[in-house]
């Protein structure tokens, strides 16, 4: 991996600074001493900056090997809850105390994997060095899920390891299943 390679990507379209912006990155830096991921948080007309690291006991080499990482981001009461699991299991909580943000509208939404969308926004309203398209990841995903709505330990626990079925009219199960990327549909000659 490269360092602060983005892993994902999301934003809404909306302008920064205007009352109903938000966006949100999950990156690498493989140069942490302490945990490779960051997730940042962007939001509202005051342009709310949050970054936050989370994970323990993970060197950025340990990302060589084939591992399932979830992210939930969720607010709970008054504070910004972020829990994250190392191939199902609960690894690192981190709770941020008087600290909510709005829901994302639906409409509009944008996200990449592997990249910026766009240059990330910065409190203080001076232009990013960074650039769309850039900080790109080197490595393979093999899956990627984004949930509606946060998933509970049980749930990750369930299914880390096998893929999940959609929702439809007739059965209503993963209906909070937002995007699912399995990567395997295309044959590359191997295996």
């Amino acid at each position: 991996t490269n360092a602060n390679s983005i892993i994902f990507d999301m934003w809404n379209n909306n302008a920064s600074g205007s009352h109903d912006m938000g966006r949100m990155t999950i990156e690498i830096q493989s140069g942490s001493s302490t945990s490779p991921f960051l997730f940042t948080v962007s939001s509202g007309s005051t342009n709310t900056l949050f970054r936050q690291t989370i994970g323990q006991n993970i060197i950025s080499t340990a990302l060589d090997d084939w591992n399932h990482y979830s992210f939930v981001f969720e607010n709970s009461g008054s504070d910004f809850r972020t829990n994250f699991y190392l191939n199902g299991y609960l690894n690192h909580t981190v709770i941020n105390s008087g600290i909510t943000f709005g829901e994302l509208p639906s409409i509009d939404m944008a996200g990449k994997i592997g990249a910026l969308i766009t240059a990330p926004f910065r409190a203080d309203g001076v232009a990013s060095t960074r650039a769309a398209n850039t900080h790109t990841f080197t490595g393979s995903i093999d899956e990627f899920r984004y949930w509606k709505a946060a998933r509970t330990a049980d749930d990750i626990g369930k299914n880390w390891f096998s893929q999940v079925r959609g929702g439809t009219n007739t059965d209503i199960n993963n209906t909070t299943l937002g995007v699912y990327y399995k990567f395997n549909e295309g044959n590359s000659g191997y295996g």
